[in-house]
């Protein structure tokens, strides 16, 4: 009798802990994920077009799931500005072999959809964005506007753009 009523409990506790940690939810083992609170600001001057950029990003992951993200980028000259913003109330987290995969859609990589993949190297979290201009039913950047991919140092949580030497 004992022996069943331990049995229980221990299969009450494991399903109690897939209840808190879906397994779709967290990154596969082989991945090593940026864990904490990461937020930086970048600001960058084009003299010769009299444009300022600027981009924000506020992500916050604990054990492997984003509990906060929010990221703006903005293009400025005097007279003339355009941006894009999003955050985690239009996305959701899926199964990714690649890192943190954010999406509108169901699933990654559907036509039409915003996908936001965030990946670890070494010391340095990316933040990738790919077709997040706009969905369907959402528009995330003004229409002269697109969004640039974020490095940061997660030691000092500066900003980089990847594709540029900062």
């Amino acid at each position: 009798m004992a022996t069943k009523i331990l049995s229980h409990v221990f299969l009450s506790f494991v399903f109690c802990i897939f209840l808190l940690f879906p397994p779709h939810l967290v990154w596969s083992q082989s991945i090593s994920g940026p864990e904490g609170e990461f937020k930086c600001s970048l600001k960058t001057r084009d003299t010769k077009f009299d444009y300022t950029y600027l981009s924000t990003l506020n992500v916050k992951i604990v054990k492997g799931v984003v509990k906060e993200f929010s990221s703006i980028q903005s293009a400025a000259s005097p007279g003339d500005e355009h941006s894009c913003t999003i955050d985690l109330s239009s996305l959701k987290q899926v199964a990714s072999n690649e890192g943190i995969l954010l999406t509108t859609g169901s699933k990654a990589g559907q036509e039409g959809e915003c996908d936001i993949l965030i990946s670890k190297s070494s010391n340095e979290m990316l933040v990738r964005f790919k077709n997040c201009k706009s969905t369907k039913e959402d528009i995330f950047c003004s229409p002269r506007h697109f969004w640039s991919d974020v490095a940061m140092n997660i030691s000092t949580q500066k900003c980089r753009y990847p594709d540029k030497e900062n």
